[in-house]
């Protein structure tokens, strides 16, 4: 028999946004499940420094962490499994791209969220 992992969305999928709380039938949703043997994982656009200051973090025991669109897995402890690095190559494209089209940058370095104008993208590299 296969087993079923079950995986949560944090913002407006567990976390209701109008209160920046979990509903208690959801909290009680969640545990029955890791009572009843499933895996439950978190995945989310957050870094996990973001996720460690939900109130999400402590409702259970997660078995896993899918952070950053995926960039970053993490298990049980918070230990990383794989991370996804880009290259500077990439980022210089990205701003190039985001020039062309009249816009700001937002990047994720050393777990913390940057945005920056495109004037000092270049000092920051």
């Amino acid at each position: 028999m296969e087993k079923i992992t079950f995986i949560f969305d944090l913002d407006g999928t567990l976390i209701d946004p109008s209160k920046y709380e979990v509903p208690v039938s959801t909290i009680k949703a969640i545990k029955k499940l890791k009572e009843s043997g499933y895996p439950c994982l978190i995945a989310t656009g957050r870094a996990y420094t973001s996720v460690c200051q939900t109130v999400v973090k402590e409702l259970i025991e997660w078995d896993g962490y899918i952070c950053s669109n995926g960039q970053h897995v993490l298990d049980h402890h918070g230990q990383t499994i794989h991370k996804y690095v880009m290259d500077k190559k990439r980022i210089e494209l990205a701003v190039e791209l985001a020039k062309s089209l009249n816009t700001r940058v937002w990047y994720l370095a050393q777990e913390k969220l940057w945005g920056f104008r495109i004037e000092c993208m270049n000092e920051c590299l």
